[in-house]
Order: structure tokens, then sequence, then C-alpha cells
């Protein structure tokens, strides 16, 4: 959907915070991490796209302690009816991250019908999920800021290895990383090399879903 208000360019900066900030909890990106991902000479390019931003009133910046803080605003939130689609995570090796690239899928409403601000999706790759009914293609609703009980299904980050899709318990210092399927085994992991990217809510099987 594009934005009259919006440049080509402007748009795709948006599109790109919006998607950066709903799939890391709220967060919003850093100027360096926008320049690098439009291959901006420096960071100022990036400020200066979020100043017109803030002049068309898709981001504000109040001050805090001197610091301008920017973040998106209720006009930026209501602009998109779809979800962002982060990628795929792996139901089974690993890989994924906070640079992957970023589409928006429309018309998922009704797929999933109790979304919140920050939500997204990914597409499950692999078999490493069977037992709990998630299967390669599949979409997987994810919400990244609820703590996980245990036993619940995450999109799991581990650092030097990636992204992976499973259940995850708290074990002392440590995390287990737990499959559904009896071909793989269960990882245990060092706290902190563990990062949790969101918990599952749901996940349909669909063909043509935008």
């Amino acid at each position: 959907m594009f934005d009259d208000e919006l440049t080509p360019a402007q748009q795709r900066v948006l599109d790109y915070i919006v998607g950066f900030s709903g799939r890391n909890g709220g967060r919003f990106p850093r100027g360096s991490q926008i320049a690098n991902e439009f291959g901006f000479s420096s960071s100022s390019s990036a400020y200066e796209h979020l100043l017109v931003l803030e002049r068309k009133g898709y981001v504000a910046a109040p001050k805090e302690g001197g610091w301008r803080r920017y973040a998106l605003t209720e006009k930026a939130a209501g602009r998109r009816r779809g979800l962002p689609l982060a990628g795929s995570i792996p139901a089974g090796p690993t890989w994924y991250g906070e640079d992957a690239q970023v589409e928006w899928l429309n018309h998922v409403t009704d797929l999933f019908p109790d979304t919140q601000p920050g939500d997204y999706l990914l597409s499950v790759d692999g078999d490493s999920m069977t037992g709990a009914g998630l299967h390669s293609g599949m979409l997987a609703l994810m919400r990244p800021d609820i703590v996980p009980r245990p036993g619940a299904i995450c999109a799991v980050w581990v650092a030097g290895d990636g992204g992976t899709l499973k259940r995850v318990y708290a074990d002392g210092e440590y995390v287990r990383l737990v499959p559904e399927n009896p071909q793989y085994e269960e990882r245990r992991v060092g706290a902190e090399e563990v990062s949790i990217q969101g918990v599952l809510l749901s996940a349909v099987s669909v063909t043509n879903y935008n």
C-alpha cells in the first residue's frame, strides 16, 4: 500500500523501520543500521530521512536527557493492515537474524484475527517440529514481547550459529532447545548465547496468502 505523502525512497525507509521494530520488540533501528540497509554513505543520510518522516508524522523524537529517542507514531502503525514476514526460520538447522529481508503480507487478518502491534510472521523451513504440527511452508505467527513459558515454541537466535524454531526450557545456566521429531537431537546451549526473538502463537498452512 503506497502512501502518497511519501516518496518511494521515504516509504522504503519507513517500511524497513516498521518491519525492524515489529520483529525486535518495538526497538527502533540505529541510524547506522538504516544506512547499511540502504547503502547510504553515512548515518547522516539516514537521519535526513528520519527528519522528513518526523515532519510528516510517521516518527517522533522527543528529547530524553539531551538525546533524541526515535519511535514510530500511531500514524505509522496504522498504515499497514498486513504483517511483516521476516523471512524463513528453520525447524532444523539454524538461520535467521535481524538483518533478514522483510516483506509485508496483506490480507492475513482472516488467518490471524488476534494480532497485536509488534507481531510478525515467519515461514517454517524444515521438519524438526513436525510432531508439533509445524511443516515446511507454514506461516508462523510470532510475538516478541512476551516471556515464554517452559516448553513454549520460540524463534531462537543462537550466537555464532543462527536462528531456529524449537521448544525452549530454561536449565540453570543453560537453555534446552528441544525438537519435535525423533530424528533430531535436542541441544543444550549457554543461556548467554541465546536470544528469544518471539513466541509462537499459531501457525497455518497456506498456498496463496498475498
